[in-house]
Parts: C-alpha cells; sequence; structure tokens
C-alpha cells in the first residue's frame, strides 16, 4: 500500500511472504520457479489466499513440496507424494532436539504390514 508521500507500507502478511520468497530463493530456487508454483498453488487450492503465508512449503532438491492436510504434494504438478513426508520431517526435527528418533524400520511399519499380509498400502 502506498502512502500519500510515495512510501510503501507493508502488512504483517506481506512481510512473511517476502521471508518465506526470501528463503526459497536461498535453498535455490529460481523466480521463475516460485512464480510458477504460486499459480499453480492457485489452480490446486483456490481456497488459500495467500499460498506463501498460509501452507508449509519444503525444498527437495528441486523439487518444492507442499504440506498441506496432512499430505505433501509437488507445488508445480501437483502429484502427491505417498511417503509421509511431514511425519519424517517432525521426527527428523524431534531427532535433532534431542529427543529419541525412530528406528528406521518404524519409518515404514504400515507398508511392511501391509506386503506381510498381502494388501496394498496406500496413505
Amino acid at each position: 500500500m502506498r502512502t500519500g508521500g510515495g512510501h510503501v507500507r507493508y502488512s504483517f502478511t506481506d512481510l512473511i511472504v517476502l521471508r518465506t520468497a526470501r528463503k526459497l530463493l536461498d535453498r535455490g530456487v529460481s523466480l521463475q520457479r516460485i512464480r510458477k508454483c504460486l499459480h499453480s498453488l492457485n489452480r490446486f487450492l483456490p481456497d488459500a489466499g495467500v499460498p506463501l503465508h498460509e501452507l508449509s512449503l519444503v525444498v527437495t532438491g528441486d523439487v518444492v513440496l507442499v504440506l498441506h492436510s496432512r499430505s505433501a504434494f509437488d507445488a508445480l504438478t501437483g502429484q502427491e507424494w505417498i511417503l509421509p513426508v511431514a511425519e519424517v520431517l517432525r521426527d527428523a526435527q524431534a531427532a535433532r532436539e534431542g529427543g529419541e528418533g525412530p528406528h528406521q524400520w518404524d519409518l515404514f511399519a504400515d507398508e511392511l504390514t501391509a506386503l506381510k499380509d498381502g494388501t496394498t498400502f496406500m496413505s
């Protein structure tokens, strides 16, 4: 918003959006890719008015993941990631903070049980 003197005033939400965009740029996501992701997110989640403020984003290599409603999907393509990224991230943070992290075999317990039972696993 511009003031009468030509200065720009930013809301708290604007500052969060700018900080998030800066973090994405710092992690190697190009400005063009951020724009494409925002356009895609507006298409996939039309109720998310300000995606960089309302959604949790994780950069993994060249993919920007969106953590939303207990699932993760690619911000550009909308493809859902079946790997429980949010759970893995939470467990990694707990381990980093000194808590007991899960054992490797615990990360895929549901999948292993489904394989043993001969059923198909879908998260």
